[in-house]
């Protein structure tokens, strides 16, 4: 019976993943100009792993400390899989000529003017915005990033 069930479900995993791929590829992306957040990939990637880790686990026997230790590596992979899946779905910023609006990865919402930035710090990865008590991060890897740093150059005296 096990058997039988461990199958059903690694059948029922592969129709997914494949559906997921098939829609990731033939969708085009609809974010728009004005807002900066992750790119979709990051979000299927991650949505993935939210249910291909407990699967892993669900399908294991542990016997022995090694395995354990296999359990608990696993746990704290889907663990920050997880969060990365939770900080891609909040993390946003949408900006106009007036200023931006930032949601945190907490959903806290904040609207700043271009003339609120005290500093602009460079980084390999990408940029900081220095505004009072905040930092906001804006990776080169985010979807419109580069658009932003434009608005910012242009709107920033």
């Amino acid at each position: 019976m096990g058997k039988f069930l461990s199958n059903i479900l690694t059948r029922i995993l592969i129709i997914i993943v494949c559906g997921c791929v098939g829609v990731m590829f033939r969708k085009p992306h609809h974010n728009s100009r004005c807002i900066v957040c992750c790119p979709r990939f990051v979000l299927y990637i991650t949505g993935f792993g939210c249910f291909f880790y407990p699967y892993l686990l669900a399908m294991s026997s542990f016997k022995s400390a090694i395995d354990f230790m296999c359990l608990l590596f696993f746990v704290v992979l889907w663990l920050g899989t997880f969060l990365l899946f939770v900080a891609s779905l909040n993390w946003k910023l949408v900006y106009s000529d007036k200023g931006f609006l930032f949601r945190s990865v907490f959903r806290h919402i904040s609207f700043f003017t271009y003339s609120q930035i005290d500093r602009i710090k460079f980084s390999k990865s990408g940029y900081n915005l220095k505004i009072k008590a905040y930092t906001i991060h804006i990776s080169d890897f985010f979807e419109n990033s580069d658009d932003f740093l434009q608005y910012l150059k242009k709107y920033r005296k």
